[in-house]
C-alpha cells in the first residue's frame, strides 16, 4: 500500500487560514519565489520535492533562522511551491506547534510547553492525518497526528479495556482501552509495512501529541513485536509522547516495558495526561510495572521550562494536578507569545491579529 501523499495547501486552508490571511496576503499570487516577503524567500528556495532528483534531501536551515520564522511561515513556503509529497525532510527546528495550535484551535491541551529542539512533531502530529512518515538525517519519524481540541480527546477515551485481537499485530496478553484501539487498528498494518519499505538503515522513532502520543505507543509496540517474531531478538522501538493518556492495563504495560524505550512529556496540570483516571486498580497495577522498569533504565530527564515537565516512563506517574486552570495560564502565555513574535516579525498588532482571527473565523 502506497504511503498517503500530503498536500500541503490543503492542510493549510484547513488549519492555518487565520494565521496565513495575516502573514501572507498575497500567497495565491505568488507563483514565483521572488514575489514573497522578502522574509520568506530564503525558506522557500530550500523546499525541493524529493521526486525532482529522485532522492530524499535534508533541507539545513540556519539556527538564527530557525528561531525567526514560525512554523507557520515554513508551511506557507511550502504552499508557494505548490509541493505535494509523501515522504519529506525537514531540519531540526525550534518548536512552536502547541503555541500555534492555541492560536488555531483555542485549544489548552498543553499549549505552551517547549518541546526539544530536535523534535519534528510541528510538522507532523497537528496538521498531517492520520500518520506520517518524516525522514530528518538518519531517523525515520513515524509522527501520529492528535485530536483537534479536549473534548474529542475527551470522546475517543473510552474507560473500558478490550481484550486485543490476534490480528491486531500486539502482544498478548493485553487489554487496551477502547478508543485506542479504534484509532490505531484501521492503520497499523499499512503503516508498519511503509515503515519496513522506508526504513532500511534509518533509525525508527514514533511520535505523537494527544491521542497521537496513545497511537505512537501502540505503533511501537506492535512494530516491536513484528521485528522480534523476524528474529530481531533484541529490538526495541524507540517512542516519543506530548501530553498522552494512558492507554491500557497492567499486561500491556508489561508488554510496553519490554518492548519499548518511552519518554513521556506533559505539562504540570494538564488534564488529558491524566486520562483515564489513575485510582482505576488497573492503572495502579500499570503505573507499578512502568515505574519499576523507569527506575531500572532511567536516563538523564529533558529539560523543560517550569510549566512542564519530563519523565523517562511508560506512562506511570500521573500530573501532580489535574486543575485546568494551570493549562489556561499556559495557554494565555502562549497566546500572547505567539502574538509579540507576529508584530515583531510581520508588523501586526495582537489587536490587529486577534481582529483578523474573528474576521476569518465569521
Amino acid at each position: 500500500m502506497a504511503a498517503p501523499r500530503v498536500q500541503l495547501r490543503d492542510l493549510l486552508s484547513r488549519f492555518c487560514e487565520p494565521l496565513r490571511a495575516v502573514m501572507l496576503p498575497a500567497a495565491d499570487e505568488a507563483s514565483q519565489p521572488g514575489t514573497l516577503p522578502p522574509a520568506l524567500q530564503d525558506l522557500v528556495q530550500l523546499v525541493h520535492p524529493a521526486e525532482r532528483q529522485g532522492q530524499q534531501q535534508d533541507f539545513p536551515l540556519a539556527a538564527d533562522t530557525l528561531h525567526q520564522y514560525t512554523y507557520d511561515a515554513l508551511l506557507i513556503s511550502f504552499l508557494a511551491k505548490r509541493v505535494e509529497y509523501r515522504l519529506f525532510s525537514v531540519a531540526a527546528v525550534h518548536a512552536r506547534v502547541v503555541a500555534l495550535n492555541a492560536v488555531v484551535h483555542n485549544e489548552l491541551h498543553t499549549a505552551g510547553s517547549a518541546l526539544p529542539d530536535y523534535n519534528v512533531l510541528g510538522l507532523c502530529c497537528s496538521w498531517l492525518s492520520p500518520t506520517t512518515l518524516v525522514r530528518h538525517k538518519n531517523t525515520l519519524y513515524v509522527a501520529s497526528r492528535g485530536t483537534s481540541s479536549l473534548l474529542d480527546v475527551i470522546a475517543v477515551v473510552s474507560i473500558y479495556l478490550r481484550q486485543v485481537a490476534d490480528n491486531s499485530g500486539l502482544p498478548q496478553p493485553a487489554r487496551v482501552h477502547t478508543g485506542f484501539l479504534h484509532a490505531v487498528s484501521g492503520q497499523m498494518h499499512a503503516v508498519i509495512a511503509m515503515i519496513e519499505q522506508d526504513s532500511r538503515g534509518l533509525n525508527v522513532v514514533f511520535c505523537g501529541h494527544s491521542l497521537g502520543g496513545a497511537v505512537a505507543q501502540l505503533m511501537g509496540l506492535a512494530y516491536a513485536h513484528a521485528r522480534r517474531r523476524k528474529g530481531v531478538s533484541a529490538y526495541v522501538s524507540t517512542v516519543i509522547s506530548f501530553g498522552s493518556p494512558r492507554i491500557g492495563d497492567a499486561d500491556l504495560g508489561g508488554h510496553l516495558a519490554r518492548l519499548i524505550d518511552h519518554r513521556r512529556l506533559y505539562v504540570e496540570g494538564d488534564p488529558i495526561a491524566a486520562v483515564p483516571n489513575p485510582a482505576l486498580v488497573e492503572l495502579r497495577v500499570f503505573a507499578r510495572v512502568a515505574a519499576d522498569y523507569a527506575a531500572h533504565t532511567a536516563r538523564q530527564h529533558w529539560q523543560l521550562p517550569p510549566t512542564g515537565r519530563a519523565e523517562r516512563t511508560d506512562d506511570a506517574t500521573a500530573p501532580t494536578a489535574t486543575s485546568v486552570s494551570a493549562v489556561r495560564r499556559v495557554a494565555r502565555h502562549a497566546l500572547t507569545t505567539y502574538a509579540a513574535r507576529l508584530a515583531e516579525h510581520h508588523g501586526a498588532s495582537r489587536t490587529a491579529f486577534n481582529a483578523q482571527l474573528r474576521r476569518q473565523r465569521g
